[in-house]
């Protein structure tokens, strides 16, 4: 049989608070999480809970804990959620457990938003080619221009949705990637630049890239999904006819500094906490034409992360902003 310290000894290694109390109420044990919990300081076991307790909004939380008829059940708790659950022993003894499911719940409610999310960003473009489709498919006669309008469209939104697919891919795979791995063989930052240059030559905005000619420890796939979804969140929200992209190499501390640099407007100081968030688009400056996925900048910052890096923004002198990634290199 387990000696009475020794039991104390286990309990407090348990993250749950745990607490005991007899029918009049009078606490009989407390593990450390307990005390944590709800502040019990200079106490004495043996005495009535609401004689030790001292802070208003504790004493609040354990007059809802005995007023409640449920033996489990859960409550906030100042900004919380706490799971109760309560145990009779012998008709004498009261059990109280009580967890913090804060992490739990704001994941559940994570992903309801994100289902949410993503039936709509998935509804949108298959909406639209279905109804492309119908109308071609009932209206025979339509001339030929017609038809390769509708065409190109159901190709659009069809690109669209494989772009949201790709990226919703991509980036469940970042969020489940850990950073401990080494890049076995370095990319030139030329040889990137050269196929970006490629990709928007043609595009509306001139994309110009100022960079040092060196290999880096990066890996080409985060590398050039960094400086797509950098570029391509430039081109959509800028008013300017360029781009600048400038990426160096911190040849004595071993990371990469990439700048974007767009011509404005400006990203409102209200909306720049939340750029960063799945499926998140500028309201005022969204050009719907050209309309993303909502997942580069929250794939730019999960990359970031893995190279113990960051991004951030920032009002450049342009009067636009400027997007600044900061990555160590893994070697």
């Amino acid at each position: 049989m387990i000696k009475a310290d020794i039991l104390s000894e286990i309990l407090d290694k348990v993250n749950d608070a745990v607490l005991v109390l007899d029918k009049d109420r009078n606490l009989l044990f407390a593990n450390k999480s307990a005390v944590n919990l709800i502040k019990l300081k200079n106490f004495e076991f043996g005495k009535n809970i609401f004689n030790i307790l001292s802070d208003l909004e504790i004493i609040t939380l354990f007059n809802k804990i005995f007023e409640k008829a449920e033996d489990s059940f859960e409550i906030k708790f100042k900004d919380r959620v706490l799971n109760i659950r309560k145990y009779l022993l012998n008709d004498i003894y009261k059990i109280l457990i009580i967890s913090d499911i804060t992490a739990s719940v704001n994941y559940k409610t994570f992903k309801m938003e994100l289902v949410g999310n993503l039936t709509h960003e998935l509804k949108t473009p298959i909406a639209l080619i279905m109804n492309y489709a119908e109308t071609l498919l009932l209206n025979k006669d339509l001339n030929d221009e017609k038809k390769e309008q509708f065409v190109s469209n159901i190709f659009e939104s069809a690109k669209r949705l494989n772009d949201l697919v790709s990226d919703i891919i991509l980036l469940h795979k970042l969020e489940n990637e850990s950073g401990n791995f080494v890049v076995k063989v370095p990319v030139k930052i030329q040889d990137i630049v050269g196929e970006l240059k490629l990709a928007y030559d043609n595009g509306d905005k001139s994309v110009l890239f100022e960079y040092d000619d060196v290999e880096v420890f990066i890996n080409k796939t985060h590398f050039v999904s960094v400086l797509s979804n950098l570029i391509d969140n430039a081109i959509k929200y800028s008013n300017g006819k360029n781009v600048l992209v400038n990426i160096k190499k911190d040849k004595i501390k071993d990371f990469i500094i990439i700048s974007v640099d767009d011509k404005g407007p400006v990203i409102p100081d209200d909306e720049l906490g939340r750029i960063f968030e799945r499926f998140y688009t500028r309201s005022k400056s969204r050009n719907k034409e050209k309309a993303g996925t909502g997942l580069g900048l929250s794939i730019v910052k999960h990359i970031s992360a893995l190279y113990n890096g960051f991004v951030h923004v920032y009002k450049n002198r342009y009067g636009g902003n400027c997007f600044e990634v900061i990555l160590s290199e893994k070697k």
